[in-house]
C-alpha cells in the first residue's frame, strides 16, 4: 500500500446474518483488493437493520480493525 489514505475504498455490506467489508486501493485507473472480512451474526443488527446503535457500532469497528493493514 502506498500510504495515501485518500485512495482507499471501504465497502460495507449489512445483511440479515452477516456484516462484511472489502478494503481496496484505487490507483492509476485500477482497483486492487487489499482485504476482505466478514462477521457472522454481528451484534446490534436485526434483519439487516440497526437494532442497537452501540452494539452495531462496535461490530463495524471490529470489522474495520480486522481490515487494517
Amino acid at each position: 500500500m502506498t500510504g495515501q489514505k485518500e485512495n482507499l475504498i471501504l465497502i460495507l455490506y449489512v445483511g440479515t446474518r452477516r456484516l462484511a467489508g472489502i478494503l481496496a486501493e484505487a490507483a492509476a485507473g485500477t482497483v486492487r483488493v487489499l482485504g476482505f472480512r466478514e462477521l457472522s451474526n454481528p451484534e446490534g443488527f436485526q434483519k439487516g437493520e440497526v437494532a442497537e446503535m452501540e452494539k452495531a457500532q462496535n461490530s463495524v469497528v471490529e470489522l474495520v480493525k480486522g481490515l487494517e493493514l
